[in-house]
């Protein structure tokens, strides 16, 4: 073998030793990027897709992401009017929700509100809701929202309850698994 073949041969070894380095240390900067993305940046990046989020006891909503934060996420239910608010550490399983990202530093101009902002969005417009939480399901309005909990004044329904109609009831955030407006 001449010598010009030989260094041409280590050449070309060492351009390929050098691909397979540059294509591992690709894989492992996208496996660490990845590792950055949580289930909200998943939302944010899905606007306006239609998923289908399964919930605790076998509650299942679906519709299309209106909007979501770091906590919650909104969605707009397929053939029905209102929305749906989920929260986030209520999720079980997800369908349809796509790989694509979007974090919370490329939305302009918008501050993550937590799920009490959305909560007193509602009460402000004097919705009526149904509220599923671990203890059962309640309807009525939301009366007033602090910083962990919501007071809702509970209306008939002519459905059978744990709350009569007519009383206030104070319902933690941690005990939320779905919030309706109906």
């Amino acid at each position: 073998m001449s010598m010009e073949r030989m260094f041409d041969d280590l050449e070309g070894r060492f351009e390929h030793l050098e691909s397979l380095d540059m294509r591992a240390m690709s894989d492992e900067l996208a496996r660490a990027e990845r590792a950055q993305v949580s289930l909200a940046d998943r939302f944010r990046g899905a606007a306006g897709r239609v998923v289908r989020i399964h919930l605790a006891a076998d509650l299942v909503v679906e519709g299309a992401i209106e909007d979501s934060g770091e906590e919650w996420v909104r969605l707009r239910p397929s053939g029905e009017g209102g929305i749906a608010l989920v929260p986030m550490s209520r999720i079980s399983l997800v369908e349809g929700l796509p790989q694509r990202a979007r974090p919370v530093s490329d939305t302009v101009g918008r501050r993550p509100y937590g799920i009490g902002h959305e909560l007193r969005g509602i009460a402000r417009d004097r919705s009526l809701v149904r509220l599923r939480t671990d203890a059962g399901t309640c309807h009525g309005r939301l009366r007033a929202v602090g910083a962990d909990a919501l007071d809702l004044r509970t209306s008939p329904t002519g459905e059978a309850v744990r709350v009569s109609a007519g009383r206030d009831v104070l319902v933690p955030f941690s005990a939320l698994v779905l919030v309706q407006v109906l």
